[in-house]
């Protein structure tokens, strides 16, 4: 009795082995069909920087050094009218100094007051007209300045585009950075070629001068 026991546990842990082997071997043909698929972490592109010097750029590039040597020009004109008006001024007031030391009458004194409020005028005029110069060549500066920086702008976009840059430094504001980000040199480049002469317009207000007339002191009465 206890010999047919064991042979029947033994049978049935024969049958439990040979189905443990039968699952497995399913399994492992069936392994594909059952394989659950993880989808693939999406990660983003790394962030590209690069650094340029914009004041190196505008003081190098063609179009800027051509603003400036316009405006150069035309202050070094305008300073040598200033000044050849200033000394007819100063001529003129010397020569009315020598009268009223001479002394006179009235009239020659009444003279005098005259033509020294005339002088007068014409200096505040001098000085208005410089005022009103020196604005106008402020003004064309920063006009002319506005295209150079606009199309320097375009180079930069169209540079970062080309080359994947996500942003774009000033150099002034960084602490340290690595020079292979430096893009400096080959936007100058990019913008001469784009860009070498801005013409320079300079708009005058009304030059605000009283006539000279006569500034021969009066004569003396003796």
């Amino acid at each position: 009795m206890t010999r047919q026991r064991n042979s029947a546990l033994a049978s049935a842990h024969g049958f439990k082995q040979r189905l443990l082997v039968a699952l497995l071997a399913l399994l492992l043909g069936a392994g594909s069909t059952y394989a659950v698929e993880v989808p693939a972490v999406q990660t983003k592109p790394a962030t590209r920087l690069a650094v340029i010097d914009v004041q190196r750029i505008l003081q190098e590039s063609l179009a800027a050094r051509s603003v400036q040597k316009q405006l150069e020009a035309q202050r070094a004109k305008f300073q040598a009218e200033i000044s050849s008006r200033e000394q007819e001024l100063h001529a003129a007031n010397e020569a009315l100094k020598v009268v009223r030391e001479k002394g006179g009458d009235a009239a020659v004194q009444a003279g005098l007051e005259q033509r020294e409020q005339q002088l007068r005028e014409r200096f505040i005029a001098i000085e208005r007209d410089v005022q009103g110069k020196r604005h106008a060549l402020d003004e064309a500066f920063a006009s002319s300045m506005g295209v150079v920086r606009s199309s320097l702008l375009q180079v930069v976009q169209e540079l970062a585009a080309a080359e994947g840059v996500s942003a774009v430094l000033l150099k002034p504001q960084l602490l340290w950075y690595d020079p292979a980000l430096d893009l400096t040199t080959t936007v100058l480049q990019r913008l001469n070629e784009r860009l070498q002469n801005v013409p320079v317009k300079i708009e005058l207000p009304p030059v605000t001068t009283t006539e000279p007339g006569n500034d021969s002191p009066p004569p003396s009465k003796n």
